[in-house]
């Protein structure tokens, strides 16, 4: 069974949640939709729920695939440029 542990909070300089992960040594913006789904389920402990049902049943939940396919859709960064 995974240890499963409280997510670390990560905030900037001005207060705000930058970055929710459990074990997260490193903050990082979110790249897109899957990132920002990510941090909620990760706070709210719907990913540790989902996580440790799928431990139980021995199968893989897809949630990075599903995170990382979100990131492809709906990006946050405008193919690597800067918005402005």
């Amino acid at each position: 069974m995974a240890d499963l542990e409280m997510p670390t909070f990560h905030y900037d300089e001005f207060g705000n949640l930058v970055d929710v992960e459990p074990n997260c040594g490193d903050v990082h913006q979110p790249r897109g939709l899957g990132d920002t789904i990510a941090s909620i389920t990760h706070t709210t402990g719907i990913a540790q729920a989902v996580e440790y049902v799928a431990d139980k049943l021995g199968v893989d939940c897809g949630c990075k695939k599903r995170q990382e396919a979100l990131n492809k859709l709906v990006s946050y960064k405008d193919n690597g440029k800067d918005s402005k």
